[in-house]
């Protein structure tokens, strides 16, 4: 059995109950300290018993991840089977659902995991993979946003000047994919699985973590760019470009309602046609701002926690953990309440949702009728051959 120096003698051990306490005692100097593997394994499953407040955010995590899948996937489906819903548009909404999908189920699981359970367990290999695909998501969401902006901008503001096609949509989703992976490679040098400094590394993979390890200057550096150039410089372009829809909308109204007075037909027909982009301008200004407050507080929290741990570390454990499972819930939320926010504010989305749903429900009752006919089928067949 393995001994490490924690405190005065073997008799004291029993009195550390926390991980805390083995820390503070292993880093005190001119002190001569003493633990046992198994005390060391007591004392790390100890603290890691999940709290009240722990086991409310995994139920949180749980009902996002059912609906993010649910949600996104709808999306995708409702596209694909109905052909007045395949327009420019919403080929960058479904771009937007298959990466919050590639966040709810890659990355959601396992970052989870380690937040609930304070270890990585999937290896090093997998540490990098995940934060490489969680960041081509985030960069992904991000662009196809400012994409969506740009084109509706010029959709509605300038429809002469520019006219969109889906060879120019395929052009820029590929754009946004590339530009999302060439940003990421970082992620795949800085990000390694770091053990624990009390934890001997053959003893257990518990605390081990995911982080970057070596480059803290390089992941400062890192992560006030990622915030310029994906959050702040996003942000400022969809807030003129949407401020600018909103404007041309407003005097397209009131020159619509000059133009066709006393045209009751051609006034009906303007009206429905500005309504129908007043509707879709509104429900895509809600999807920014959501996605604005979704993530302004994780990247909050990330660069206080790279600049000022000495104010991190006056923050109590819980606070600390709650703090951290509230910003990543909010990432994941917003990867899940999109496809929300279309069915309540998109009347195509919300008839196609309805349709997915009813044609699941009608294919399960037909499927057990279809099996209790056969079944009585053959029980009759059985009795008359027997006869």
């Amino acid at each position: 059995m393995a001994a490490y120096n924690v405190i005065n003698s073997q008799d004291n051990a029993s009195t550390l109950t926390n991980v805390t306490e083995i820390r503070k005692c292993k880093y005190a100097e001119g002190e001569q300290c003493y633990y046992s593997d198994e005390h060391l394994l007591w004392s790390i499953n100890k603290h890691l018993e999940p709290e009240p407040h722990e086991w409310i955010f995994c139920v949180l995590f749980i009902i996002v991840f059912i609906f993010g899948v649910t949600g996104n996937s709808l999306v995708c489906f409702a596209v694909w089977r109905n052909v007045q819903l395949r327009t420019i548009t919403n080929f960058f909404l479904v771009n937007l659902a298959v990466a919050d999908l590639l966040v709810i189920v890659i990355c959601l699981p396992p970052t989870f995991a380690q937040t609930f359970w304070e270890t990585w367990f999937l290896g090093d290999a997998m540490c990098k993979i995940v934060e490489f695909l969680q960041n081509i998501s985030v960069i992904v969401s991000v662009l196809t946003l400012t994409a969506i902006s740009i084109e509706r901008w010029f959709a509605i503001c300038h429809p002469l000047s520019f006219k969109e096609t889906r060879r120019h949509v395929i052009i820029t989703l590929i754009i946004i994919w590339v530009a999302a992976n060439v940003f990421s490679i970082p992620s795949l040098i800085i990000f390694s699985t770091v053990p624990d400094a009390m934890v001997p590394g053959n003893l257990t993979i518990l605390l081990t973590t995911c982080r970057p390890f070596g480059y803290e200057q390089t992941t400062l550096f890192k992560e006030i760019i990622h915030l310029v150039v994906f959050y702040v410089i996003p942000v400022i372009v969809m807030t003129f470009a949407y401020f600018s829809i909103a404007s041309c909308l407003w005097s397209s109204i009131k020159k619509g309602k000059a133009l066709t007075e006393g045209m009751r037909g051609m006034q009906d027909q303007v009206s429905y046609q500005l309504r129908s982009r007043r509707r879709a301008a509104k429900m895509l200004i809600v999807v920014v701002i959501v996605f604005v407050l979704c993530y302004l507080p994780v990247y909050i929290w990330n660069i206080l926690r790279m600049t000022n741990l000495e104010l991190i570390n006056q923050i109590p454990d819980k606070k600390v953990s709650g703090i951290g499972y509230t910003a990543h819930l909010l990432i994941y939320l917003n990867s899940s309440i999109n496809p929300v926010i279309y069915n309540f504010m998109s009347g195509k989305f919300r008839k196609e949702f309805q349709t997915a749903f009813f044609c699941c429900f009608r294919r399960r009752r037909t499927e057990g009728s279809h099996y209790g006919s056969r079944k009585y089928t053959s029980i009759f067949l059985h009795v008359y051959w027997r006869q």
